[in-house]
């Protein structure tokens, strides 16, 4: 995917940040539209709450660009004086965080639909309070396409958690984001690995359409997910550095 015209809808540039027993060093990462990148281990976390410019999460050195524009970076200036041409950094030397793009879709590990009668009305109605307007015939074409129409048909009361992971993964596909940011959710042991896959299949939709996704995983499930969407690939972070596995 990674054609010459293309821009990257995310770019990491050099970028370094350290939280608690996480280290980034030295990352330079691009994903592009139709790309899904997987990125594993230590710092992954760290990595995804940078680029989705979460609290206490701001990089020491780099940049994140959304299409070009920075979203974070890091100040010239450590905010003990003011650097030529720029802000002061403030907040003890983190990065500057600017405004994330609307059109970027965060998946987190906290579901994020709204309680309802059904989850079809669950999507729906999260979708209108962001602003955007998804018919339910268009959130049942996905379920149908997903084979589960069940699951759009039951009461969010009623269903598993497992199963609000899946509705929130469709939320996020059906704002038809240019890029999507996701912390897989899952353990790494599965009664059902249906819904896994499920979940997989949904994120994989985004990206046949064109949509960038950085995807990190607590499991290393890469044969699985490279079934659902053959161009996917991952990088394996460890203290010191990273590396291409898949």
């Amino acid at each position: 995917m990674h054609q010459a015209q293309l821009e990257p809808v995310l770019e990491v540039v050099k970028l370094a940040a350290k939280r608690a027993n996480e280290t980034l060093a030295d990352v330079n990462l691009a994903v592009y539209p139709g790309d899904l990148v997987v990125v594993l281990g230590a710092g992954a976390d760290l990595l995804v709450d940078v680029c989705a410019r979460r609290p206490k999460s701001g990089p020491t050195s780099g940049t994140v660009r959304y299409r070009g524009e920075p979203v974070v970076e890091r100040g010239r200036s450590s905010g003990r004086g003011r650097g030529r041409g720029r802000e002061p950094d403030r907040g003890r030397g983190r990065g500057r965080p600017r405004v994330l793009p609307a059109n970027v879709a965060i998946i987190d590990k906290i579901p994020g639909v709204l309680p309802a009668r059904s989850g079809q009305d669950a999507i729906v109605e999260t979708l209108a309070l962001k602003g955007i307007n998804v018919s339910p015939r268009h959130v049942s074409d996905m379920g149908d396409a997903l084979e589960l129409g069940d699951l759009l048909r039951a009461s969010t009361y009623e269903i598993a958690g497992s199963e609000l992971h899946l509705l929130d993964c469709m939320r996020a596909v059906l704002e038809a984001p240019s890029l999507i940011l996701a912390v897989d959710p899952w353990p790494r042991r599965m009664r059902n690995e249906t819904v896994r896959e499920k979940w997989y299949e949904t994120l994989a939709i985004a990206a046949k359409a064109g949509a960038g996704v950085l995807l990190r995983s607590a499991t290393d499930d890469l044969d699985r997910l490279a079934r659902v969407y053959p161009p996917a690939n991952a990088l394996m972070f460890h203290f010191g550095g990273y590396e291409l596995v898949a």
